[in-house]
């Protein structure tokens, strides 16, 4: 799923009314960075490539990102044992800011989980290194991605 997908979503689940006793006016930035997060490693490893290489684009994305430290940082930011770690961290130090972040982390997590194919994350490190290869991508045309788009965009 693309990132500003992940945020529109997140924010309709945990975004709160200016009137409701909830309301927190950092809200919005906590969910947008909560969002952000597992896609850092995708970013830091874009601008990495594309400002500090000569690669081109294919050699980009069909060779360097597959190899470390690139994988092994996407596991650590796409990980649900580690945004579960953090939700529990901020039940425990009762920090509201923090649960908004893990929270918004495991929804894109969650989102993620369905629809990648062979980009499929692995979304249980550490305990494990298997990966979910779903039969519906969010953009691939050979593995279903008209169906993923369809599901981004009732999303």
């Amino acid at each position: 799923m693309n990132t500003p997908a992940h945020l529109m979503i997140a924010a309709a689940i945990l975004a709160r009314p200016k009137t409701s006793q909830h309301h927190w006016p950092k809200r919005n930035w906590v969910i947008a960075a909560g969002t952000l997060a597992p896609d850092l490693s995708i970013y830091v490893f874009f601008i990495w490539a594309q400002f500090f290489t000569t690669m081109g684009w294919s050699e980009m994305w069909d060779q360097a990102y597959w190899r470390e430290p690139w994988q092994s940082l996407g596991a650590i930011t796409n990980s649900i044992p580690v945004g579960a770690a953090l939700l529990g961290l901020a039940l425990w130090r009762k920090s509201n800011w923090l649960w908004v972040f893990a929270c918004a982390w495991l929804i894109h997590c969650a989102l993620d989980f369905p629809l990648h194919a062979d980009d499929a994350h692995r979304h249980f490190w550490p305990l494990t290194d298997w990966r979910f290869f779903s039969p519906i991508s969010y953009w691939d045309p050979d593995h279903n991605g008209r169906i993923g788009v369809m599901i981004e965009g009732a999303a």
